[in-house]
């Protein structure tokens, strides 16, 4: 789940994972032609099946700013690397490629 209004990202896993070594340049946003791999961010959940964190300054101004790239929830696509995170037995997740957002709030504040 994405929404731009708070700049929270919100991902769900079918097991608990670890935020012990969570990696946020594991995580791409793309949508029509635009993409940003993010810098950064501020998790505001420990270990578990859900996992949600703020976007860093730079990250947000630059999705909000893009055309083409999260604007609806149709054209917006989250990826993750192996690299990002791991499970509660240290296995590294399984790469996500382009997978649809569950849901999408748009930037209502800016």
């Amino acid at each position: 789940y994405l929404d731009l209004s708070y700049d929270i990202v919100t991902l769900h896993f079918s097991e608990t994972v670890s935020v012990l070594e969570f990696n946020f340049t594991g995580i791409t946003l793309l949508g029509d032609g635009s993409m940003r791999t993010l810098i950064g961010g501020n998790l505001t959940t420990g270990d578990g099946p859900i996992i949600s964190f703020t976007l860093t300054f730079e990250d947000a101004n630059y999705i909000k700013n893009e055309t083409g790239l999260a604007t609806t929830q149709e054209n917006t696509y989250i990826s993750l690397a192996n690299f990002t995170l791991q499970d509660m037995n240290a296995n590294a997740i399984e790469d996500l490629d382009l997978q649809q957002v569950t849901g999408f709030t748009p930037d209502t504040k800016s």
